[in-house]
Protein backbone atom coordinates (compact mmCIF):
# COMPACT_ATOMS: atom_id res chain seq x y z
CA UNK A 1 0.00 0.00 0.00
CA UNK A 2 1.28 3.58 -1.18
CA UNK A 3 0.03 5.01 2.20
CA UNK A 4 1.71 2.41 4.33
CA UNK A 5 5.28 2.94 2.38
CA UNK A 6 4.57 7.04 3.18
CA UNK A 7 4.97 6.41 6.71
CA UNK A 8 8.25 5.53 6.65
CA UNK A 9 9.12 9.23 6.00
CA UNK A 10 7.51 10.56 8.74
CA UNK A 11 10.17 10.72 11.08
CA UNK A 12 11.84 12.97 8.56
CA UNK A 13 8.76 15.74 9.53
CA UNK A 14 9.42 18.49 11.19
CA UNK A 15 6.77 19.52 14.58
CA UNK A 16 5.46 22.36 12.49
CA UNK A 17 4.98 20.33 9.38
CA UNK A 18 3.29 17.87 10.93
CA UNK A 19 0.78 20.33 12.68
CA UNK A 20 0.50 21.48 8.79
CA UNK A 21 -0.53 18.21 7.55
CA UNK A 22 -2.35 17.36 10.49
CA UNK A 23 -5.07 20.38 9.80
CA UNK A 24 -5.67 18.76 6.56
CA UNK A 25 -7.35 16.25 7.40
CA UNK A 26 -10.15 15.36 10.00
CA UNK A 27 -10.93 11.65 10.93
CA UNK A 28 -14.63 11.82 12.82
CA UNK A 29 -15.71 8.47 12.55
CA UNK A 30 -18.21 7.04 14.12
CA UNK A 31 -17.73 2.95 14.62
CA UNK A 32 -19.33 0.73 11.98
CA UNK A 33 -22.66 -1.31 13.49
CA UNK A 34 -21.49 -4.73 13.06
CA UNK A 35 -24.22 -5.90 15.05
CA UNK A 36 -26.82 -3.66 12.68
CA UNK A 37 -29.86 -5.71 11.71
CA UNK A 38 -29.28 -4.66 8.22
CA UNK A 39 -25.12 -5.15 8.31
CA UNK A 40 -25.15 -8.28 6.92
CA UNK A 41 -27.92 -6.60 3.72
CA UNK A 42 -25.07 -4.69 3.04
CA UNK A 43 -23.73 -5.67 -0.05
CA UNK A 44 -20.02 -7.73 0.68
CA UNK A 45 -17.75 -5.02 -0.98
CA UNK A 46 -19.40 -2.20 0.93
CA UNK A 47 -19.14 -3.95 3.92
CA UNK A 48 -15.05 -4.43 3.38
CA UNK A 49 -14.80 -0.98 2.40
CA UNK A 50 -16.09 0.30 5.72
CA UNK A 51 -13.75 -2.10 7.14
CA UNK A 52 -10.45 -1.16 5.72
CA UNK A 53 -11.69 2.36 5.79
CA UNK A 54 -11.90 2.02 10.16
CA UNK A 55 -8.50 0.08 9.83
CA UNK A 56 -7.20 3.24 7.98
CA UNK A 57 -8.45 5.44 10.41
CA UNK A 58 -7.44 3.34 13.77
CA UNK A 59 -3.66 3.16 12.06
CA UNK A 60 -3.84 7.33 11.27
CA UNK A 61 -5.07 7.94 15.19
CA UNK A 62 -1.71 5.27 15.92
CA UNK A 63 0.61 7.28 14.51
CA UNK A 64 -0.55 10.71 16.09
CA UNK A 65 -0.27 9.15 19.11
CA UNK A 66 3.06 7.90 18.88
CA UNK A 67 3.94 11.68 16.92
CA UNK A 68 2.95 13.48 20.37
CA UNK A 69 4.43 10.61 22.97
CA UNK A 70 8.06 11.76 24.07
CA UNK A 71 10.84 10.13 23.29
Amino acid sequence: MAVVGACHHEQNMTADMLAREKKKVVLDVKPAMYDHPVWDVLPECFRKLSEESLRFVKQVHYLESESHSPE
